[in-house]
């Protein structure tokens, strides 16, 4: 299979004490694949996990994702 050690991670922010964002590259079928997690412990933001087609798209959708939980929860 693929070797996930390979793996780099893109971008990390800490929203809250239970709640951060992830974004990484790994090592696919047909190439690098990208995705980012909301990991959250905090029972009003549920974890997700999202996957993109490019690089540029992920960090995109990561600053989006940061900020808005930002303005949600650290308001």
């Amino acid at each position: 299979m693929f070797d996930y050690s390979k793996g780099k991670n893109l971008a990390s922010d800490i929203i809250t004490s239970k709640i951060r964002v992830s974004t990484a590259m790994f090592p696919g079928y047909y190439g690098n694949g990208f995705e980012t997690w909301i990991f959250s412990d905090d029972e009003r933001q549920k974890s997700r996990q999202i996957w993109h087609k490019s690089q540029r798209q992920a960090l995109l959708v990561h600053g989006y994702i940061s900020k808005n939980l930002r303005q949600k929860y650290c308001a």
